[in-house]
């Protein structure tokens, strides 16, 4: 696990499982890490769920969690059982299902129409099956990397509104 610190007292804990094959030297990885470490977060990019739970004791304020691929795969689990997470982006993913309509944070969720890797449709199938009466779908053109790099902000943006309703700093 490697954390990144904002400049400041962290508003909140955003917890960013990188894609299969990235970690958190990724170009990717690094862009989303900052994109909330300069909105005041502490950035934790895990590849397995073992810390979490000890991570999650550390950290009093509002907790988000970002995973897209592989990254939404690991962390539908964790949706389904942690309900300190209070927010969730997540796509590019299609199981597992049976964690799905145990999640109930909102959640912002990517699909890409002409994915190459993941069936566009079985991405809408986990959004749907996704419990949360809060989730908004969002789909682009483009195969599975080409996730428009405005998704970025569009995302932390969206992750900071939800997350600064719940702090307790």
């Amino acid at each position: 696990m490697h954390v990144f610190d904002p400049a400041e007292a962290p508003r909140g804990l955003v917890l960013l499982a990188p894609g299969g094959g990235q970690d958190h030297t990724s170009p990717g990885v690094v862009a989303r890490a900052s994109r909330m470490t300069d909105r005041g977060y502490t950035v934790a990019v895990v590849r397995s769920l073992s810390g979490v739970p000890g991570l999650l004791a550390e950290h009093a304020g509002p907790v988000g969690f970002w995973g897209l691929s592989q990254g939404a795969r690991v962390g539908l689990p964790l949706l389904a059982a942690e309900p300190r997470i209070d927010a969730a982006v997540l796509g590019l993913a299609d199981g597992p299902l049976g964690s799905a309509p145990l999640v109930t944070a909102p959640v912002l969720f990517y699909v890409q129409s002409d994915d190459d890797l993941v069936e566009p449709d079985a991405c809408r199938a986990l959004f749907h099956a996704l419990g949360s009466a809060d989730k908004t779908l969002v789909e682009n053109p483009g195969g599975h990397l080409d996730l428009p790099r405005a998704s970025v902000e569009e995302s932390a943006a969206w992750l900071d509104g939800r997350l600064a309703g719940r702090r307790t700093t």
